[in-house]
């Protein structure tokens, strides 16, 4: 059932989100962007067409990030998006969105060009000794990363299907 609500929640956001496309991103400087760092080295029958910059046309179990070709138009709508998802915006500087931590994930989106990139972290915990858990740290979510309850790869994977577009991954 939980899961059910989940979905409905998803759908419905993607469906405002969608309307709410059409306006374009206010800036495109890059003064403020999150340093994109490879992950994974690729073949270069895997990668898109100058293969030099490590993202690849399919996902592999490393895949942390998914790129959006040519959405930076959407990006003005994302936080509409993100909050009918049930996610809070703690950060929206207009190049890039940070949201709150909700059911243990916190997604990440900036513009790098004329691209979106999306990420998310899943939350960690440990035992504080007296049979509890407590929040420990952040660590980003990997594709192949099953053990990540919810699944915080497919929360980008769906935001980035609706967003449309060529998608790559890192």
């Amino acid at each position: 059932m939980r899961t059910q609500s989940f979905l409905i929640i998803v759908i419905l956001g993607f469906i405002s989100f969608s309307c709410c496309g059409s306006r374009q991103a206010a800036s495109t400087d890059t003064s403020t962007q999150r340093p994109i760092t490879p992950i994974i080295e690729t073949d270069d029958d895997e990668t898109d067409n100058d293969g030099m910059d490590g993202w690849s046309s399919q996902p592999d179990s490393n895949s942390s990030r998914i790129k959006v070709s040519n959405a930076a138009i959407m990006f003005n709508s994302l936080p509409n998006g993100l909050s009918r998802m049930g996610y809070g915006i703690a950060e929206n500087t207009g190049n890039s969105i940070t949201t709150t931590v909700r059911g243990d994930i916190q997604i990440t989106a900036w513009i790098d060009g004329q691209d979106v990139i999306l990420a998310s972290q899943v939350q960690q915990y440990t035992d504080n000794g007296f049979g509890l858990r407590e929040p420990s740290e952040l660590v980003s979510c990997v594709k192949g990363d099953a053990t990540s309850i919810p699944d915080c790869w497919r929360t980008i994977l769906i935001i980035a299907n609706r967003i449309g577009g060529t998608k790559q991954y890192q």
